[in-house]
């Protein structure tokens, strides 16, 4: 069956998908540097210390505050975004894909009233509605749904693994640079029980809950998208050399899907300006990669 992939993905509806959880995922990205903000202004606040020392009190009171903020409210919201934000991305890629809705995974599915509310703002922006076309590429029209599955899932996961191991490394050096200044403000202040506690301790808290949340979340997340791009390579190994067993290449992708879904639920944020300084690159490679991937399997025929 040949696909119509290249018409789906640019359908009203399903750019009303993608402009919903893009959204979404800004919100949470908001909060989140919302809650970097307020870790600056705790390195900012300590170091006024040094010239009203009566701040410290109350900068170690920031500090723990801040932490249990992070803990019981910036946490928990973004993820309830970033679950929302899959779910309707999880809708798209099911609609564009011709795969199934798996109600074991995903219980139910977004709320159309949800799509309509969060995707207006960019649905009436034409900029920021072009630049939610072609999603998935240019994929041929004869190339059969159970090859342009597996073409559009693998395509943009090598990409993924790049730029979230480049933000990983700039989020490790924000982080000390971040905590460098506190260090220093209590050596000049004197290495004493209260200036560890007040100058050291209680401001670095939040940033090291952050940084280390970052830091496992990015390592985790990395590790699974290069165990997901295996699994794909190998199915697509197993598609070339055999694409006569339809069932077994949906069921493939379906499974695929239900791991990218986890994936976009508990992956960290990045920034829409770190991403927007490689842009270009992605385009290109995404493009490369379809291209790459449909020479292949033409070829195999």
């Amino acid at each position: 069956m040949k696909n119509t992939i290249s018409l789906d993905q640019n359908k009203k509806d399903n750019l009303k998908c993608l402009a919903a959880q893009r959204t979404l995922y800004s919100k949470a990205k908001a909060l989140f540097s919302f809650q970097i903000l307020l870790c600056v202004i705790i390195v900012i606040l300590t170091l006024f210390t040094l010239f009203i020392p009566n701040l410290k009190s109350f900068t170690a009171f920031f500090g723990i505050s801040l932490a249990f903020a992070e803990l019981t409210f910036f946490n928990g919201t973004i993820s309830r975004l970033k679950n929302k934000a899959a779910s309707i991305q999880e809708l798209f890629d099911c609609n564009v894909l011709r795969i199934d809705w798996n109600s074991l995974k995903i219980p139910s599915k977004p709320d159309y009233e949800d799509i309509n509310s969060y995707s207006t703002s960019i649905m009436i922006d034409p900029d920021k509605k072009s630049s939610l076309e072609d999603w998935y590429g240019r994929i041929p029209n004869e190339i059969p749904y159970t090859t342009a599955r597996i073409i559009c899932q693998r395509s943009n996961l090598f990409w993924d693994i790049e730029l979230r191991h480049s933000f990983a490394n700039a989020t490790k050096l924000a982080s000390f640079l971040l905590v460098l200044p506190l260090v220093i403000i209590t050596v000049c202040d004197g290495i004493t029980l209260t200036n560890v506690l007040f100058l050291f301790l209680s401001p670095t808290l939040p940033i090291i809950i952050l940084a280390l949340l970052q830091h496992i979340n990015n390592k985790e997340s990395i590790e699974n998208l290069r165990r997901l791009k295996q699994a794909l390579d190998t199915v697509w190994e197993e598609l070339l050399h055999s694409s006569d067993n339809e069932k077994h290449f949906y069921e493939a992708s379906r499974n695929i899907q239900d791991e990218i879904y986890s994936q976009r639920k508990s992956n960290p944020l990045i920034f829409n300006w770190f991403y927007e300084i490689k842009k270009n690159k992605q385009q290109e490679d995404t493009n490369y990669t379809v291209s790459q991937m449909v020479k292949e399997y033409i070829e195999s025929q």
